[in-house]
C-alpha cells in the first residue's frame, strides 16, 4: 500500500455513489464543475487568505487539462517565451511544446503540481467555459462527487495522516541512500527525492539497467525543458511503502559501478 489515503477514498466513493442519483437528471452539458465542489474549493482558498467565490473556480480533469485549457485560451503567440521551473512536470512541458512556446527554465520552486481546477477571476472562468476544449477537459460528475466528499469534513485528518506517512517514507529513503556516494537534498515537502549520480553513469543508462532488473525509475532529462540537462539526476518518488523503497534502492545500489 502506498501513502495514498485508500480507506478515506473508498469511504468517499461509497458516500458519493449514494448521492449520484441526482446526476441522472443532469442536462449532460459540461459545466464549470459541481456547485458543491466549487463551493468547497472557494472556501478553502478563502480560509487560506485568498478570498474566492465559487464562480472563480473551473474544475478540470487534472493539472494537464487545466494547463491545456489556459494555454489554448491565453497563450496565443506560439513563439512567446514561457518561464518554467526546472525540473518541472513533464505534462506541462508536453503542453507547452505543443504550443511551440519558447521555454525559459529557472531553478526547482515547487514540489509537484497536482491540481484539478483553475482559480481565476470570474471573467476568465466565463471565457474559458466558452472554449470548445472545456467540455472535453471536464472530469466525470462521479469523480467530482468523490472529490467533494474528500474536501468536506475530515480532510484535515486525511492530510495529517498522509503527511506523516510521506515524511516517514522520505526519511527511510534518505537513510537508504546515506552512504551511497550519490548526492541529494532531503526535500521539505513533495513526493520525490532527487539524486545526483557522481559516477560516469548517466541517469538514462541507469534507467535502462534498472528496467532489466524489473525496476522503473525516471531520469532527469524527462523533466528538463531542453531534454538534455539533468542527465546525471534521477527522480525517486517516496510514495511507495518502506519495504518497496528498500527493494528499489537495493537494486540501484547493485547497479553502481564497482
Amino acid at each position: 500500500m502506498t501513502a495514498a489515503p485508500h480507506a478515506a477514498y473508498l469511504a468517499a466513493l461509497d458516500r458519493a455513489a449514494g448521492r449520484s442519483a441526482a446526476l441522472l437528471v443532469d442536462s449532460g452539458v459540461a459545466s464549470a464543475g459541481l456547485p458543491r465542489l466549487r463551493e468547497l474549493l472557494a472556501e478553502r482558498y478563502t480560509r487560506a487568505g485568498l478570498a474566492t467565490r465559487p464562480e472563480q473556480i473551473l474544475v478540470t480533469s487534472g493539472a494537464q487539462s487545466a494547463l491545456t485549457l489556459l494555454t489554448d485560451q491565453l497563450h496565443t503567440d506560439r513563439g512567446a517565451p514561457v518561464l518554467i521551473e526546472s525540473p518541472t512536470y513533464p505534462g506541462a512541458l508536453s503542453v507547452l511544446r505543443h504550443r511551440r512556446a519558447r521555454l525559459l527554465p529557472v531553478q526547482i520552486l515547487w514540489s509537484g503540481l497536482r491540481v484539478g481546477w483553475i482559480r481565476a477571476t470570474a471573467e476568465v472562468v466565463r471565457a474559458l467555459r466558452r472554449n470548445p476544449l472545456q467540455a472535453q477537459l471536464s472530469p466525470l460528475p462521479l469523480e467530482q462527487l468523490i472529490a467533494a466528499e474528500l474536501l468536506g469534513e475530515g480532510l484535515d485528518e486525511i492530510l495529517v495522516d498522509r503527511r506523516t506517512r510521506l515524511r516517514a517514507q522520505r526519511d527511510h529513503l534518505a537513510s537508504l541512500l546515506a552512504d551511497s556516494g550519490w548526492t541529494y537534498t532531503v526535500p521539505e515537502g513533495g513526493l520525490s527525492l532527487w539524486i545526483r549520480l557522481d559516477d560516469p553513469t548517466t541517469a538514462a543508462e541507469l534507467e535502462r539497467r534498472a528496467a532489466a532488473q524489473g525496476l522503473v525509475v525516471t531520469p532527469g532529462p524527462l523533466f528538463a525543458s531542453d531534454r538534455t540537462t539533468l542527465s546525471r539526476h534521477l527522480r525517486l518518488p517516496f510514495t511507495a511503502t518502506q519495504e518497496t523503497l528498500t527493494r528499489a534502492v537495493d537494486i540501484l545500489r547493485r547497479l553502481e559501478p564497482r
